[in-house]
């Protein structure tokens, strides 16, 4: 139920903005692509032009490095768009653009190689016993000759494996899903914090919203035709912020729970 409430509200914050909502979705996989395309070629044309090896190196690695702060910043850009529209907010984009600070882009891009060595160290652990059985099953089939059913079971068992491995891997690298709000909407500084409050926050939610997430899928099998894509992109982007509010408000409204009084003594009143 709690589902369905959700997407139906993320439809009606896409109501007469679905072509805004499509352009800002599409944003960061136009400059990403745009910036993949331009990084590939500026060596070619810095080589025809310079004949400094050094500083062709110096100028490509710049560039990168550039181009990912870039492509961040445009990343941060649609999530505070669509953050802003899953509170029902009017939105301007030049406005919206000089809310964000620079601390806020800075943090963003911590945050995101925090997530990324994070993601490398807990697909480390869930995906090891896979590659173990996966390593095993590649030394009986070239080196030793254990037989049919021995193969066949390490193929089976490193199967079984990797899908156990990579539905806990998806539920837990769903635990950093509240960062971007956190970047956004609190006065937080310290990238760590950020991460160790997104945990606080979806601790008892990751579970939750794998399944709400994998409830999308049907709708990015419909994308195959590319039409649909126009409007599944923009409501999934949609859904996914207005699941974050919701939490976001849940988490505002859980009571504290209160003390038991153990002793109790009346103030005595002076005569």
């Amino acid at each position: 139920m709690r589902k369905s409430y959700l997407k139906l509200v993320a439809k009606r914050r896409m109501m007469s903005n679905t072509l805004s909502c499509f352009a800002v979705s599409l944003l960061p996989y136009f400059v990403f692509s745009f910036l993949v395309v331009f990084n590939y070629y500026l060596p070619f044309f810095l080589k025809k032009t310079l004949t400094d090896f050094f500083l062709v190196v110096f100028i490509s690695v710049i560039s990168i490095v550039f181009s990912i702060f870039l492509w961040s910043s445009i990343r941060l850009i649609k999530e505070k768009y669509f953050l802003m529209k899953a509170c029902g907010k009017k939105v301007r984009f030049l406005k919206l653009v000089r809310s964000i600070s620079r601390k806020q882009y800075g943090l963003y891009i911590k945050v995101s190689v925090l997530k990324i060595l994070l993601s490398l160290s807990w697909s480390a652990v869930y995906f090891s016993p896979c590659v173990v059985v996966a390593g095993l099953l590649a030394y009986s089939y070239r080196y030793e000759n254990y037989g049919r059913n021995v193969n066949l079971t390490l193929a089976i068992s490193s199967i079984v494996l990797f899908v156990i491995g990579l539905i806990h891997f998806f539920v837990t690298i769903k635990r950093y899903s509240m960062c971007n709000a956190i970047i956004l909407k609190d006065k937080q500084k310290n990238p760590i914090k950020i991460i160790a409050e997104s945990i606080g926050i979806m601790e008892n939610h990751s579970v939750e919203y794998a399944f709400y997430c994998l409830s999308f899928a049907g709708w990015l099998c419909a994308c195959v035709f590319v039409i649909p894509l126009f409007y599944v992109l923009p409501f999934i982007n949609m859904s996914k912020w207005c699941y974050m509010t919701n939490i976001k408000k849940e988490e505002k409204t859980v009571p504290q729970n209160e003390k038991p009084i153990i002793f109790y003594i009346q103030k005595r009143k002076e005569v």
